[in-house]
């Protein structure tokens, strides 16, 4: 059921089937007379503006990416406060990456899966001890560097 309000405001319910035909009888009729009132014979299709001036530099192009992406790179532009868009983001990451500057990606898998698994690790060893009933320890870090001859 459909519920709708009169002009005299009270509700009348109408049913589904019924709202539909009612209102595709309406958008039909409105078609049949926008046909009858213009010629469309001679349309052409396509741009009806002409097309913006490329800047210069710069190459329009059609990319897909990940919705991950997308979604942080849109969230960086907003912290950004409008200072940065989306798409210079995506510029500047793409020329980090090309000039050398970026991680490469063998190397950022590798830590990456490190990390991962020295997490898993920590997690295992901490769900142990809370089995064991041993106190957990405060967080803290540490660092330490070590040469070794290759």
């Amino acid at each position: 059921m459909r519920l709708l309000c009169s002009q005299r405001g009270r509700v009348i319910r109408i049913p589904l089937p019924y709202f539909q035909l009612r209102y595709a009888c309406r958008w039909k009729q409105a078609a049949v007379k926008l046909k009858r009132q213009y010629d469309f014979s001679k349309g052409k299709r396509g741009r009806i503006l002409p097309a913006e001036p490329e800047s210069e530099g710069k190459t329009r192009i059609t990319i897909r990416l990940d919705r991950e992406i997308v979604d942080r790179l849109f969230e960086m532009a907003e912290q950004s406060g409008g200072a940065t868009g989306y798409q210079t983001l995506i510029n500047a990451a793409l020329r980090e990456y090309l000039d050398g500057r970026a991680p490469k990606f063998e190397e950022t898998f590798r830590r990456e899966e490190v990390e991962r698994l020295i997490r898993e690790a920590i997690e295992l060893h901490l769900q142990g001890m809370r089995e064991d009933g041993e106190p957990i320890p405060e967080p803290h870090s540490a660092a330490l560097v070590v040469e070794i001859a290759a």
